[in-house]
């Protein structure tokens, strides 16, 4: 059952993805915390920019411990708890010493957590198990490409979301490594509608998903075009060892992972950060007193 503090958090998570801008994330929470389709709860009045304003009081009360406080808490300690080798005797946050409810000036600036805040809540979303929200806030907030999730997904064949996830990434055109990554999830889309012999389906990925490659390499597509015409598209040669579904996917996805592993857009949302166990909740406890 869910804690009242968690509740709490979901209702400045909510406010926080409204003013980001997070709208999918927001209505997919919105359906897996329930709270609206039923009517239980009415969402509170909150302060503008709550969350974040918490936060900050989080990390200016860490920093207040030491005697020599530094003027601009580090980013770091959202992550691990600050300490210093000589601790003051503050013991509790002090709200009332902070003008406009904590926030000091040379605290953190407040666009500068958007992203750290983005890590923390996804790791909250997967403590609390709304798994959907976690995914789609990965995909919309583009912080941390989720391989696991991905792999998965492909394995299944859910191409429509294989897809829209991989877009909250990169683009088509963004380098050759993305145009390559969403051609082959395409072409492989095309190959299981001609294995299943749904000619209409694959003739129709083939006008609306794999036409734009022309552009690129109107040979190849014009290869691939071919193969809606053979009765069975094993008899083209380089298609002889497609084998199964499963086993296409699986040689298909080991390309991917190395296409998303070489392309520079990739390169520091494939690790997601090293956090203490409820992280989120610990720092609001902070940022309010509540000990």
């Amino acid at each position: 059952m869910m804690s009242s503090l968690s509740r709490e958090l979901v209702f400045l998570i909510l406010q926080f993805f409204d003013e980001e801008k997070f709208e999918e994330t927001l209505h997919k929470l919105e359906q897996e915390f329930g709270v609206f389709l039923n009517m239980k709860l009415q969402f509170p009045n909150l302060r503008r920019s709550r969350l974040r304003t918490l936060i900050n009081q989080s990390l200016n009360w860490q920093h207040d411990l030491c005697c020599d406080a530094s003027p601009y808490p580090s980013i770091e300690t959202l992550y691990v708890d600050h300490s210093c080798q000589y601790p003051n005797r503050a013991w509790a946050p002090s709200p009332a010493n902070n003008s406009l409810l904590g926030i000091k000036e040379g605290a953190v600036k407040m666009s500068s957590l958007s992203k750290q805040l983005v890590f923390l809540i996804l790791q909250f979303l997967n403590e609390e198990k709304f798994r959907e929200s976690n995914h789609k806030l990965e995909q919309e907030s583009g912080v941390f490409f989720n391989m696991k999730y991905f792999e998965d997904e492909v394995h299944n064949g859910n191409w429509d979301e294989v897809e829209k996830y991989l877009s909250g990434f990169t683009k088509v055109e963004d380098n050759r490594c993305s145009m390559k990554m969403f051609f082959e999830i395409k072409k492989q889309k095309y190959l299981e509608a001609l294995d299943k012999h749904d000619r209409s389906k694959a003739v129709d990925i083939l006008v609306k998903d794999l036409k734009i490659f022309a552009t690129f390499n109107e040979e190849l597509f014009k290869e691939i075009a071919q193969l809606s015409t053979l009765e069975n598209f094993g008899e083209n040669e380089q298609l002889s060892k497609y084998g199964d579904t499963k086993s296409a996917r699986a040689i298909m996805l080991v390309e991917l992972k190395k296409l998303i592993e070489a392309n520079p857009l990739f390169h520091d949302k494939l690790q997601f950060p090293n956090l203490k166990s409820s992280r989120l909740r610990t720092l609001i406890n902070q940022g309010t007193g509540a000990w």
